[in-house]
């Protein structure tokens, strides 16, 4: 008997596709397994893709003028993720995808989301709830860098993802945050004695 677990909880993460529309989708998407620290994405190329991590690790980062990687966002389990301006402009990406542990990953093409949008406007649906998505998930971290100090955004990632520190390494989550990877120790500390 198949195990439609995985298929279910995608399905359910997946805008809650019926059972019709969310076949559909499946012909149309690729599974890949990246090994850790490879890239699904290198600044300089188009991204054509729309990933879905189904398990694993994923960050987006770009260099600065120094050459020091800054880290944009994290994505775990069940997240959606692309450069998705490079993805809608067909321009040349300004940041880095990698994958951060080893990760099952679906892609879209934008050439098949284009198809589908053809279909009917279910998809030109979906592909909204896609856009919105990502414009809510970039909006929230460019809010939580204007306003919030840098503990409170420890605070916030720490409590979301409780389990962080086991797969990303503190240097990347400094950077992440927005302070040297001291700071964030004395962060921590101070969190570790409430």
């Amino acid at each position: 008997m198949k195990d439609n677990t995985n298929e279910h909880k995608e399905k359910g993460l997946l805008f809650q596709l019926d059972e019709e529309h969310y076949n559909e989708l499946s012909s149309y998407l690729i599974e890949i397994k990246y090994k850790k620290n490879q890239f699904l994405l290198k600044e300089g190329d188009f991204c054509k893709h729309v990933g879905f991590l189904k398990k694993g690790v994923v960050r987006s980062y770009y260099l600065n003028d120094n050459g020091c990687e800054i880290n944009f966002n994290f994505y775990f389990d069940n997240h959606l993720f692309s450069d998705y301006e490079s993805f809608l402009c067909n321009m040349d990406s300004k940041i880095n995808i990698q994958a951060m542990e080893d990760s099952d990953i679906l892609l879209l093409s934008k050439h098949d989301l284009e198809t589908l949008y053809q279909k009917e406007d279910y998809w030109r649906e979906f592909g909204r709830k896609i856009t919105g998505i990502m414009y809510f998930e970039t909006k929230k971290r460019f809010e939580d860098l204007l306003y919030l100090s840098p503990e409170q955004r420890y605070n916030n990632l720490f409590s979301e993802y409780p389990k962080i520190f086991q797969s990303i390494a503190l240097k990347h989550i400094a950077s992440y945050l927005g302070i040297k990877p001291q700071s964030l120790s004395r962060i921590r500390s101070r969190s570790i004695k409430r």
